[in-house]
Order: C-alpha cells, then sequence, then structure tokens
C-alpha cells in the first residue's frame, strides 16, 4: 500500500477530515502502546483505509477524544480512542512493510532498507506474534511472489495475482460473518491488485533504467512498451477497470460511520493517485 491508498483531501467534509487524521492519530498511539516506540516513526496514512473499514465491517463505531502528540504539543486533535481496529491496522502496516524491506534488501541491496529493518525489528516481532494468522498470509505470499517474478515471463495477471490474493485474504480476516468475509476477500483482491499496477507503473522508468524487474516491462508486448502513449493508455484503463471493481465490492458491505471517508478514498483517492503516475511517465518520457 505504502503511500498509494489516502483521502482525496480537497472533497472531504472537514469534519470527516477530521475523523480521517483522528484515526491515523489513534493507529500511531495505540502502535506505541502495542509495538513499541519505534513504530509510531513508520506508520503511513495507508493503515487508515484497512481501520476504518475494520471498524465499519465490526459493526463498533470508534469513540473520539481531544488529545495531544509529541509531534502537535500545543494543539489538541481529535483522536480514536484504543480499539481492535486500530491495532490490527497498526500490526498489518508493520507485517507488510517489513516483508516490503525484506524484498527491497533481496532486489537492490538498499542500506535504507537494512536500517529500517532493523529499526522496526520487535516491533514487527510483536505484532506478528499478535497476529500470527496476518503474518503467515503474508510470508506465503510473498514467497510466491518471488517465485513468479524470477520464473519465465508470464501474463500480467499473474504478476498481480500473489499480492492481490495476500491483500484479499488480509481483509476477509475483518469479518466473521460468511457474506462478508467473501466481499472483503475481493475488495481486498482488486485492492491489492491497484496497488501492485500502480507500483509497477510509478517504479517503471527507475526500474528499466536499473535493470530491475518489473510487471509491465516483462509482460506487455514491444508495441505497448515502445509507445508513451499506448503504455499510458494501458496503465490508465488497467487501474480503471480494477478500481470499478473494488468500488463494487464496496457497495455490498453494510453503510458504516465511515462510509463516506472510504468512498473518498476509493473514487477520488486512488483516481489522483492514477493521475498523479500518469503524468510521471510523461515527463520522464518512457520508451523501451
Amino acid at each position: 500500500m505504502f503511500g498509494y491508498v489516502k483521502v482525496y483531501r480537497p472533497d472531504l467534509r472537514i469534519r470527516e477530515y477530521e475523523a480521517y487524521r483522528g484515526v491515523y492519530c489513534g493507529i500511531c498511539r495505540q502502535m506505541g502502546k502495542s509495538f513499541g516506540l519505534r513504530s509510531r516513526f513508520v506508520l503511513g496514512y495507508d493503515s487508515v483505509f484497512v481501520a476504518m473499514l475494520a471498524a465499519d465491517v465490526s459493526g463498533s463505531p470508534l469513540c473520539f477524544s481531544r488529545c495531544r502528540c509529541p509531534v502537535h504539543p500545543f494543539e489538541k486533535r481529535a483522536c480514536a480512542q484504543s480499539a481492535e481496529p486500530l491495532r490490527f491496522a497498526g500490526a498489518v502496516y508493520l507485517i507488510l512493510l517489513w516483508y516490503k524491506l525484506c524484498d527491497d534488501l533481496t532486489d537492490s541491496r538498499s542500506v535504507r532498507a537494512f536500517f529500517a529493518k532493523i529499526w522496526i525489528q520487535r516491533a514487527y516481532r510483536k505484532a506478528a506474534a499478535l497476529y500470527p494468522e496476518a503474518d503467515r498470509i503474508v510470508r506465503v505470499y510473498v514467497g510466491r511472489q518471488a517465485e513468479v517474478e524470477n520464473g519465465p515471463d508470464r501474463p500480467l495477471d499473474a504478476y498481480t495475482d500473489p499480492s492481490a490474493q495476500a491483500m484479499g485474504e488480509l481483509c476477509g480476516l475483518l469479518s466473521q460473518d460468511a457474506a462478508n468475509r467473501r466481499i472483503l476477500s475481493r475488495l481486498g483482491y482488486m485492492l491489492g491488485r491497484w496497488v501492485y499496477l500502480a507500483d509497477a507503473a510509478d517504479d517503471y522508468e527507475d526500474d528499466r533504467r536499473k535493470g530491475r524487474f518489473n510487471a509491465l516491462a516483462r509482460s506487455l508486448p514491444q508495441d505497448v512498451r515502445s509507445s508513451p502513449d499506448g503504455l499510458a493508455a494501458f496503465v490508465r484503463r488497467s487501474l480503471e477497470m480494477t478500481r470499478n471493481e473494488l468500488e463494487t465490492a464496496f457497495s455490498l458491505l453494510p453503510e458504516g460511520m465511515f462510509a463516506p471517508i472510504l468512498q473518498n478514498i476509493i473514487r477520488q483517492g486512488l483516481n489522483a493517485e492514477a493521475v498523479r503516475i500518469l503524468a510521471k511517465p510523461q515527463k520522464k518520457g518512457i520508451h523501451a
């Protein structure tokens, strides 16, 4: 997820943005209690989507209060109080981040990833111990992702499937109701697919230049890769089709208190990220 799943602020009401920020602050405080102070420094806003979705699906609304934090010591802000959806969202974020750092270290021997792993190691272990099923899901599909990417050339869907499956199973953990679990699994699958495609498009030029694996470069026909306009059109179409499927799945869930914010993320937030990503290749001039 890491930077792609966030709100489109201009279309949020003030109270909705306050709630969005308050859930983020609540996750941050909860992570400090559950996983240690260091974990708070790596938190991203992508975790808010999971926390809000978990709260709405469980039917247990989050409670807010006004509080201060070290980053904003002179201003009281809305902050969601300790609750299971916040703890789960923080744990999943840490687990996903841990395996992403492992992957970065394997692919590029990144010094930054090496020190980041040391920084969050204890927090990750606590998160994995508290939610072993979530850790198992991510570990299994990260292994499958590596197998697919290191094997022979495959269609694009084969590259997106492991990450999409992982997110689908993680979202399926949010509910005990069989019908809701099926919907959440579909929603998570499409979210994972969207993020994988977006990340591949975002890193396309850097991956090409550095000789790293990129699903788009590996799977698309030469005539698509050789045309910046053709590549942009393919990415735009793929992201939009995936986002539409994600929105359809979300519409089947019971409407909770955070529904307007979640809809904003799915409709406007993801679309804004797609626009940003598609503008980036045009500036750099992608070519085969």
